[in-house]
């Protein structure tokens, strides 16, 4: 069970139903995709059962809302999520939002202050962002720091922070330089 299951039974009031996810390894996928009858087998007490349910469908209907071409309601809710969590903003800047299927996107951006600047592909918003971190000097979120540092050095050949690669991804260059 991730971080966003845990917040949000508590944010619903079923904190009681965390062991529950945990032994049924309910991450932020597979709670979207939660129907009825898993439910029905996972929580027979019809109460909070109904309780979640409840709450799963407006949860569901708000990410898919996200699914499409509204982004200026995508920037609204953006901008309504950084305001209520000043302090720990959800999303680090800039970063790369593709809508549709994860293999061939129907819509990119580059995602940057508050706008979004669509890109005729993938590998073109990606290569923005990496600018975009490049030029404003700006440091590489936690998560995917490896990655942005792989880019850094095998695609660009940008030299710097080689103190913080990760090993996997020195070897990686390494091997990559001698083909």
């Amino acid at each position: 069970m991730d971080d966003f299951v845990k917040e949000k039974l508590a944010e619903w009031g079923l904190s009681s139903l965390k062991d529950i996810f945990e032994q049924n390894m309910i991450d932020y996928e597979s709670l979207l995709l939660l129907r009825g009858p898993e439910l029905k087998e996972m929580i027979p007490m019809v109460g909070p059962r109904t309780k979640l349910q409840k709450n799963l469908q407006r949860l569901q209907q708000a990410e898919t809302e996200l699914v499409g071409t509204n982004i200026p309601q995508y920037l609204r809710l953006l901008e309504m999520d950084l305001e209520a969590n000043q302090e720990k903003a959800i999303r680090k800047q800039p970063y790369v939002l593709a809508l549709g299927d994860m293999l061939s996107p129907t819509q990119v951006f580059l995602m940057a202050e508050r706008l979004a600047i669509e890109h005729d592909s993938t590998i073109a918003a990606i290569d923005a962002c990496f600018k975009a971190f490049y030029v404003l000097n700006i440091e590489y979120p936690p998560a995917c720091k490896n990655v942005w540092r792989f880019l850094q050095h095998a695609c660009y050949g940008v030299e710097g922070g080689e103190r913080e690669i990760n090993p996997t991804v020195r070897s990686l260059i390494t091997a990559m330089k001698k083909e």
